[in-house]
């Protein structure tokens, strides 16, 4: 055995693995960037490229599979059957459609009054024969809806302004200046003298 040989025949550069950024082949542990930008942009272009084909080719796949699902559910299904199964599926897509109308016209109609959208759940209404009936019951729902939160407005006013001794078309006599004493008297009687 030879002790004065080196164990490890590779050497490293110490200096690449300092801290300081001018020094050594290595240059500076400070430094995390790998790529310029400019090649940190054709990376990302070419990850979104393979993102893209993966989820257009499995979107692709989906389609297809559902497909075939839906095949081999129709396969032992009579003309009548499958005439029920599409009848049902245009029945629940119109429901789909006069929800969404019905939505939208008591948006318009809650916006016309200044009310919150949040109140859109009690006022929509999907029964009726026709989309006049369902529009006037809708309407009737936020007249109502406006007049009760009208009414509680002014009574919450009304208490306030009784809170503060003042009665709304009675000008001061609520008071506690009395009703013969005007705002000018009481100013000229509070008046320091010199």
């Amino acid at each position: 055995m030879n002790f004065n040989q080196p164990r490890y025949q590779l050497r490293l550069p110490i200096q690449f693995f300092s801290a300081d950024p001018g020094a050594g082949a290595g240059g500076g542990a400070g430094s995390t960037d790998l790529f310029t930008p400019k090649q940190q942009q054709a990376i990302d272009a070419l990850i979104e490229k393979a993102k893209d084909s993966v989820t257009n080719t499995w979107s692709h796949r989906t389609k297809d599979l559902e497909k075939t699902i839906e095949q081999l559910k129709n396969q032992g299904l009579t003309k009548e059957q499958l005439a029920q199964k599409a009848q049902e599926k245009f029945e629940q897509a119109q429901q789909t459609l006069t929800v969404k109308e019905a939505r939208f016209y008591a948006s318009q109609k809650l916006n016309e009054q200044k009310l919150d959208a949040r109140l859109l759940d009690f006022v929509v209404t999907t029964e009726g024969e026709d989309e006049e009936t369902r529009q006037a019951d809708m309407d009737g729902k936020i007249k109502t809806l406006t007049d009760v939160i009208n009414q509680l407005v002014a009574e919450q006013v009304q208490d306030k302004f009784k809170g503060a001794g003042y009665t709304p078309g009675n000008g001061n006599a609520g008071s506690n200046l009395g009703a013969s004493t005007s705002l000018i008297d009481t100013i000229r009687k509070n008046q320091i003298k010199k």
